[in-house]
């Protein structure tokens, strides 16, 4: 495979983990969040990011069998000396999109833990004990919360 292909099908996943992630975002900004979706876009958002990882160790074969370095000087050389420097600056922007989105992503995410966790303190204080001991085993229902039947 050439190194122009390479870079195509690097684009090319690229391209689809940034709509994979502006649905995760989606997802996440909704009022009532369904984790079942949350869980099913964070698998394939990982099997995207195995793939890339797979692409990209390809392109660095492609690239050092071409007599260049596998670093980011040698792949911007071969893009250089190849004619493919727009196609490459392009996928590094992808690449910075991809990084960013994903990062904002997990700073909703980490705001809605908090927030989860806020309410579920706020919960243990009014109910005036909590649930579990300090040995994080839970405690005994006291008989003001048993069912009645």
């Amino acid at each position: 495979m050439s190194l122009q292909q390479q870079l195509e099908r690097q684009q090319a996943a690229l391209d689809a983990l940034v709509e994979l992630l502006h649905r995760e975002r989606q997802a996440l900004t909704q009022g009532r969040v369904d984790g079942e979706l949350l869980q099913c876009l964070a698998d394939a958002k990982q099997i995207h990011f195995v793939e890339l990882e797979a692409l990209e160790a390809k392109r660095r074969q492609e690239q050092q069998a071409l007599g260049y370095g596998v670093d980011h000087s040698g792949a911007q050389q071969a893009a250089w000396d190849m004619g493919l420097l727009d196609q490459w600056r392009a996928l590094q922007e992808s690449a910075e999109l991809v990084r960013g989105l994903n990062e904002r992503n997990g700073g909703l995410i980490l705001d809605r833990m908090t927030h989860n966790q806020r309410m579920l303190n706020a919960l243990h204080e009014l109910r005036g004990d909590s649930l579990y001991n300090p040995a994080g085993q839970a405690r005994k229902a006291s008989g003001h919360l048993a069912y009645r039947a």
